[in-house]
């Protein structure tokens, strides 16, 4: 198999690759994925507004949104044992919850917009092991967070701001515009405030979703990855190095982010109709500002933590209609689809 060598950046230079190393993305060789194994869910149709993954193969459903339910679902990965797991009662009915699993299969909700923010940890089995006020700004809308073995935590998102005309740099009269300033939070196993600084450009949230999302690797590593490249931190905010990557097309948007095995699985969305990397051919105008409206696409990137190494873009099986939802280790993925009315999870390899 023909692998991409990603450049690795201590500090913010190049350390041990050529310079005829290129970050093309059509170096980068193109997997189909067949369909294995198929597992239906033992539970009647639903939807979910997104979905995670834990480092045991359970997948997590958010079906809070969709239904009049306080809830996520955890499956399986066999499809077996479907759990919902309750929000905790009694809070701030007007709070934001949203959540992330652990690397011991349990799962963290997340309560902001609140005066005390809360982290309330679950057991897989739906059981609140312990809960702690966190020192975030009311007006910090999360985006995306994770949390270590030892408690130890971090979160991305921003802060909403007015963008003046002597902030855009242009002697042009602009109305005042709202955007975000986006940033990183890292929180001590008590919930203390251990750093912050800001991360990516301003954006507006009403027309775009910031490019950024977090996950824990090893013990004391935390990963921030966006759709251009992937950044190593300490669980105490220290910078250790970055590897830039090669989304599959140029509209592509980062919408999950895993780490199995010393490996980031990236998964990629963007519009069907946009350009392939391994044709050079587009039937579409690209615009990444562009709205569109139609079929998406979704690619899996694998890269190497350890070696800068990405082993491919992996795609659905062709005869897989559904979505992507993990990456489970030793190159399979799994997907959900319907058939004759029932869910079904599907492992898909190469």
């Amino acid at each position: 198999m023909k692998r991409l060598l990603l450049l690795f950046c201590l500090g913010g230079s190049l350390v041990g690759q050529p310079p005829r190393i290129s970050l093309d993305a059509s170096q980068v060789q193109h997997i189909t994925l067949r369909g294995r194994d198929f597992h239906r869910i033992g539970v009647p149709l639903f939807s979910s507004s997104s979905t995670m993954c834990d480092a045991r193969r359970g997948v997590y459903f958010d079906i809070s949104q969709i239904y009049s339910v306080q809830s996520i679902l955890r499956v399986n990965e066999d499809g077996s044992q479907p759990t919902p797991i309750p929000f905790p009662t009694g809070l701030d009915s007007k709070g934001q919850w949203s959540f992330s699993p652990d690397t011991s299969g349990s799962v963290y909700l997340l309560l902001t917009n609140v005066d005390d923010p809360l982290l309330i940890h679950m057991s897989s089995s739906g059981e609140e092991v312990s809960r702690m006020k966190l020192s975030l700004p009311k007006s910090f809308h999360v985006h995306s967070f994770a949390v270590q073995s030892d408690g130890r935590s971090l979160f991305f998102g921003s802060f909403m701001t007015i963008k003046t005309e002597s902030e855009s740099g242009s002697g042009v009269h602009r109305s005042p515009e709202i955007v975000d300033v986006p940033f990183l939070f890292w929180l001590d196993a008590a919930g203390r405030l251990n750093r912050k600084e800001p991360f990516g450009k301003m954006f507006s949230r009403s027309t775009t979703e910031p490019d950024g999302l977090i996950v824990a690797g090893m013990p004391g590593i935390f990963y921030v990855a966006t759709s251009a490249e992937v950044r190593e931190y300490s669980s105490r905010g220290d910078f250790f190095k970055k590897f830039l990557i090669a989304p599959p097309s140029k509209n592509s948007h980062l919408s999950s982010l895993q780490f199995v095995d010393r490996w980031i699985a990236l998964l990629f969305t963007y519009p069907a109709t946009t350009t392939s990397v391994e044709t050079g051919i587009s039937n579409k105008a690209e615009s990444p500002s562009s709205s569109y409206y139609g079929p998406l696409k979704e690619t899996w990137l694998l890269a190497s933590t350890v070696s800068g190494e990405a082993e491919g873009y992996y795609n659905a099986p062709e005869d897989i209609k559904g979505s992507a939802l993990c990456y489970v280790g030793q190159h399979s993925f799994l997907y959900i689809t319907v058939r004759d009315r029932q869910l079904f999870l599907v492992e898909a390899e190469q």
